[in-house]
């Protein structure tokens, strides 16, 4: 199936026009409603107040006002958790029973909404079908009270202000003073319940126990600290680390220098310059001596061989000595070796005695820490219990009225002047919506876009609707000139009229044609209608070709347009005889007597002709009327000449001039 064609700005446009009285009716028809709906509905007022939280003393849990962290979302959360249990509060059952209680609501006939004649069918309708609820023991009935305490919730409103500790509250009444007499009577209720939820006469007592508790364990775990220190003399565990470490670090840094001292005189590579380098980097006394002697020898060994030569005496001599320096050499470096590791051992022992003595010295003063935290925490709770029981007796709250309810003198619904804007952007956004939505629904073909895209077959000529049903002579023309532009010179141009259903206009088309080829006196012009009604029981063209009839008795040579019928006989009869030979030669005689024939066929859906004749004409024209016949409907038409569907062409009828000419022009 062909997806939706692109719109163009044409095509919106040809969309607004054709339903211009949809778009402009229904805007005024939704603006009327809402209008008369803005004096029918029952007006609602609100009366309103603010009431401001102090986070006072007699809150018994932590108040996350005065928490000092770096979590500030934590914080947050925490308080919009509690402004939550104050709403909480303002809507519970107990508060709304003695509400409705104390103002009889449930006898009064101005709650909620009085008696208005506009929602008196809903509440009849409402009550019937509860009652039909209750009889069949869906639902239990519930009492006066209980629908009033329903009701009544359903018109409390109270939320919290942002970034703020104030909630606003407000009630909403079909009765301004009924309003304005709950919200007063609910504030009261509202602070009387506040009073009883954070008052606790246990809590005071119950801070006391956990604070001496708490004192007790405080005390002994300051005593342990205590006797911690002295007994593993704290004070100088700190300076006595800070050497042990700095000792470690330079037997570690020793014993690589050994370790360097070693595998050079293992490799034999022993000269001047390296026992020099040697010796400045080695701590141990013991073996920098001796790597000083050694240096001492290597230097007059070097100097003995450049005077004297190697087999000298005296060189021999002083070669055994820097072997015997280099064997002490080793045996320092060893013996300082072991000693140093050893050391090493003990330090590490010490450092690990050391650490484990400050982990528990850690640990006890975290504890001391938690447990001081703790007792200023259940000191201050001890405290705010005192003063919230005070407040209690004396009926004194943090919950302060910011501002008294008020007399509400104008409804807040209906909003009049918001509903008709509403109405009126509504009404024209609803009105395109659904122009556009009945165009996307019309499978009408209504343009030379939508004959192309979706029958993918070239449309030669449309013609838009004229009073009188005539067709324009100039398309006509424009009609007739590009099917002669199309067609072999020297032969009769053979043209198939049709249509896919009756009432498309094929027959003004066909006598249109062949009038406009009649114009030139000199051509011969053939109209063989087979669709009009008139000429159905006349002689024509089934009696040529039984032989009962020449052709020459239909030629006018008054006229240079001759009109022949289908003939008399039945439509059984005809179905073969359109392939016949008899009709193949009677084709070939017609194109010698005329120069153009036009043939009309009834609609391809309703009869059979249109393809069966295909094979004798040059060209088949196929007429839409616009935006009556549905693309469907047009393309299963198509689909019956199968081969010979490649000489099909279109021509579109009676379309709608919706846009007007000067803005048609432009676009």
């Amino acid at each position: 199936m062909n997806p939706q064609r692109q719109f163009f700005l044409r095509d919106i446009l040809m969309v607004l026009f054709k339903y211009k009285l949809l778009i402009i009716l229904f805007p005024m028809l939704v603006f009327l409603l809402v209008f008369i709906g803005n004096y029918i509905w029952p007006p609602t007022f609100e009366s309103e107040s603010k009431v401001r939280i102090i986070r006072g003393r007699e809150m018994s849990q932590t108040d996350p006002t005065v928490i000092q962290t770096a979590q500030s979302m934590t914080m947050i959360s925490m308080g919009m958790e509690d402004m939550r249990s104050e709403i909480e509060l303002i809507h519970s059952r107990d508060l709304l029973r003695n509400i409705v209680e104390s103002l009889n609501l449930h006898e009064n006939p101005r709650f909620p909404h009085g008696d208005s004649s506009f929602q008196k069918p809903f509440r009849i309708t409402r009550s019937a079908l509860n009652q039909l609820l209750y009889s069949l023991k869906i639902v239990s009935p519930p009492s006066g009270i209980e629908r009033a305490m329903d009701d009544l919730e359903k018109a409390i409103l109270a939320e919290p202000v942002r970034d703020s500790w104030v909630i606003h509250i407000g009630v909403r009444l079909g009765d301004r003073d009924l309003a304005q007499d709950v919200l007063s009577k609910l504030l009261d209720e509202y602070k009387r319940l506040h009073i009883e939820v954070f008052s606790s006469p246990e809590s005071a007592k119950f801070f006391q126990e956990q604070k001496e508790r708490v004192s007790l364990e405080l005390r002994e775990a300051q005593n342990e600290r205590e006797v911690f220190r002295k007994q593993h003399n704290v004070s100088i565990l700190d300076n006595e680390k800070s050497l042990l470490l700095e000792e470690y670090t330079n037997g570690a840094r020793l014993l690589l220098q050994l370790e360097e001292s070693s595998a050079l005189l293992d490799s034999g590579a022993v000269d001047s310059e390296i026992i020099s380098d040697l010796s400045m980097r080695t701590d141990s006394l013991v073996v920098r001596e001796m790597q000083l002697r050694l240096l001492e020898l290597l230097l007059e060994q070097s100097r003995l061989v450049r005077t004297m030569g190697q087999r000298h005496p005296q060189v021999q001599s002083i070669n055994e000595q820097v072997q015997t320096a280099q064997n002490r050499l080793k045996s320092a470096i060893e013996s300082t070796r072991e000693n140093t590791r050893k050391r090493q051992d003990i330090l590490e022992n010490r450092l690990i005695v050391l650490n484990d003595i400050m982990e528990q010295l850690e640990r006890i003063d975290q504890e001391v820490s938690i447990l001081s935290e703790l007792y200023e925490f259940y000191a201050q709770k001890l405290e705010e219990s005192i003063v919230a029981d005070r407040m209690a007796e004396h009926q004194v709250s943090s919950v302060k009225i910011a501002s008294n309810p008020t007399l509400p003198l104008n409804p807040v619904r209906p909003n009049k002047l918001l509903n008709l804007a509403l109405a009126l952007v509504g009404g024209v956004i609803g009105a395109l919506t659904l122009a556009f939505f009945l165009d996307y629904l019309d499978h009408g073909l209504k343009t030379p876009e939508d004959v192309e895209h979706y029958l993918k077959v070239p449309l030669l000529a449309s013609f838009f609707n004229t009073r009188n049903n005539i067709l324009n002579p100039g398309e006509v023309e424009r009609l007739a000139m590009i099917l002669d532009a199309d067609h072999k010179q020297g032969s009769a141009h053979w043209i198939e009229v049709t249509s896919a259903v009756n009432g498309e206009n094929a027959s003004l088309v066909a006598k249109a044609l062949a009038e406009c080829f009649a114009h030139n006196t000199s051509q011969k012009v053939l109209l063989l209608d087979f669709d009009s009604k008139t000429t159905q029981n006349t002689t024509g063209v089934i009696d040529l070709l039984t032989g009962k009839i020449l052709i020459d008795a239909f030629i006018n040579e008054a006229s240079n347009i001759t009109n022949i019928a289908k003939g008399s006989d039945t439509e059984e009869t005809s179905s073969y005889l359109w392939r016949s030979e008899a009709m193949k030669n009677l084709a070939a005689e017609l194109r010698t007597k005329f120069d153009y024939i036009i043939l009309l066929v009834p609609p391809v859906l309703s009869s059979h002709d249109a393809p069966q004749l295909a094979v004798h004409v040059d060209d088949v024209l196929i007429v839409i009327k616009a935006d009556a016949t549905r693309r469907e409907v047009v393309q299963r038409a198509l689909d019956y000449f199968g081969e010979h569907s490649n000489r099909i062409s279109t021509v579109l009828t009676e379309r709608n001039q919706t846009i007007p000419q000067a803005v048609y022009r432009h676009i």
